[in-house]
């Protein structure tokens, strides 16, 4: 008597969401980082920048975790303006508290490494 082992074939499970429903959720988080961020930079200008007509860009990367915490803050390129690039990095200490929202549900990375141009440009 031979036994006979049932295999039951499992389907691979669907992913929750649709690869285009990740990336449109990626994207308009992004964009909504980029406007704090941009918000933020006009006004963390600094007032001895604005009244010397001091402009740059201030390039920051850092990591952010899926609960919207903020860790590893680094200037990755500097204005050439240590008081720019000061004002920069505050962006992130102070006016965001190192903290930004949660991802949404669709965005399923644990945490995500980001670089973003902070500019001061005087209008």
């Amino acid at each position: 008597m031979s036994s006979q082992k049932m295999v039951q074939k499992t389907k691979p499970l669907k992913p929750k969401y649709s690869a285009k429903q990740v990336m449109s959720a990626e994207q308009a988080y992004l964009s909504e980082l980029r406007r704090q961020i941009m918000r933020y930079a006009q006004d963390t200008y600094p007032r001895r920048a604005k009244r010397r007509h001091w402009e740059g860009e201030v390039v920051v990367s850092f990591v952010l975790n899926r609960d919207g915490t903020i860790s590893n803050v680094q200037l990755v390129t500097s204005s050439e303006r240590n008081i720019l690039d000061q004002a920069a990095l505050s962006i992130f200490t102070e006016q965001m508290k190192k903290r930004f929202k949660a991802f949404p549900p669709e965005i399923q990375r644990q945490n995500w490494n980001i670089s973003v141009p902070v500019n001061y440009h005087l209008r």
